[in-house]
């Protein structure tokens, strides 16, 4: 809006800072650079990222592969990588924004998984657990957000993403959902220590001592001399997972990176956007069993006259809910919601 003649205008906190410059007298009007008209793409063309002419492959494998799309993620992700020369070096690429002539085009990542063969790999899973002759638990959880784990893992781009080495999809290894439920037990019930006077303390530097002298704890997840009674599997997907790139944007990388220590980490520095894999949209199915000698009710802080393999769900849900699983919790990636109970 322009400013009528003869009316004074009101330096305030909506005020431009070149406004309040001038109108202190701190600045001139030819020390005041132009307005920049920011122009904007006109549409958006999204590209398949992979090109098999831009591979690192011997050349009589790009030319057998190239009328060939792979049905495996992992190897189109890991073995067909997209090379570009970024300041004179080769550099892998997993997402890449180029704006020319009010045309912007994004190369990124793309794959279409088999639904049907998605719930064929994982009902033929839970048949095999559940012919075993353990008792199970299986729950199944959908994503509230994004989701990744294994970021960083070894991989030829500078994150990573933790896929079935036969099956090529993201998964959950048992691993994790053991450490995951593990840790968030650890945290809840045996954080804090509590005095004579009943004053509770936070140390969860010893929280992990005071959890194995519990035996219902070690009855759970084992310790050094014996291994725990319940097990945890794979948690595979059972919709067709969704994978997309995400950024983050760390600001102080040349501060960290210092070997000299001379950088400080100062606001000149140049933010350097790292892409990365997530999945979203995506139901996990988590199956944990136990044999049926070893499903003993427990006492003590763990579990009050419960199962062992009613507390260990228990705290599934919890830990996935509350906590989440995978990198980058602390900011709202990994958090899950039950779907349904099964028995």
């Amino acid at each position: 809006m322009s400013k009528k003649k003869g009316q004074t205008k009101v330096l305030g906190v909506h005020s431009s800072l070149q406004d309040q410059l001038l109108g202190k007298g701190l600045a001139s009007q030819d020390q005041i650079p132009e307005a920049r008209e920011s122009v904007r793409p006109q549409y958006k063309q999204t590209h398949e990222l992979f090109c098999m002419a831009q591979t690192r492959l011997p050349r009589d494998t790009r030319e057998v592969l190239s009328d060939i799309e792979p049905d495996n993620f992992a190897l189109k992700l890991n073995r067909r990588v997209w090379f570009q020369e970024e300041k004179g070096k080769q550099k892998p690429v997993l997402y890449k924004k180029i704006e020319k002539n009010g045309i912007c085009s994004v190369y990124n990542v793309s794959f279409d998984f088999d639904l049907k063969r998605i719930k064929e790999i994982s009902n033929r899973q839970l048949f095999a657990i559940q012919n075993s002759g353990l008792e199970c638990r299986v729950m199944d959880f959908s994503i509230d957000w994004r989701f990744v784990i294994g970021l960083g893992n070894e991989s030829v781009y500078e994150t990573s993403m933790t896929l079935h080495h036969v099956y090529g999809f993201p998964y959950i290894p048992g691993s994790s959902v053991k450490g995951v439920i593990r840790s968030w037990i650890i945290t809840e019930l045996y954080g804090e220590i509590v005095d004579d006077d009943s004053k509770r303390t936070l140390d969860l530097k010893h929280a992990e001592e005071r959890a194995l002298d519990d035996e219902g704890f070690r009855n759970i997840f084992g310790d050094t001399e014996a291994a725990g009674k319940i097990r945890f599997f794979d948690a595979f997907p059972i919709t067709a997972p969704k994978v997309d790139t995400d950024i983050m944007n760390p600001h102080f990388g040349e501060y960290y990176g210092d070997q000299t220590n001379t950088k400080p980490p100062a606001d000149y520095l140049t933010p350097v956007p790292l892409p990365f894999l997530t999945v979203k949209e995506t139901t996990y199915r988590f199956i944990i069993g136990v044999r049926k000698e070893d499903n003993m009710v427990m006492h003590g802080v763990i579990g009050q006259g419960c199962s062992r393999l009613e507390v260990a769900s228990r705290w599934l849900e919890k830990a996935l809910t509350c906590h989440g699983i995978g990198a980058k919790t602390a900011v709202g990636y990994g958090y899950m919601t039950q779907q349904r109970q099964r028995s």
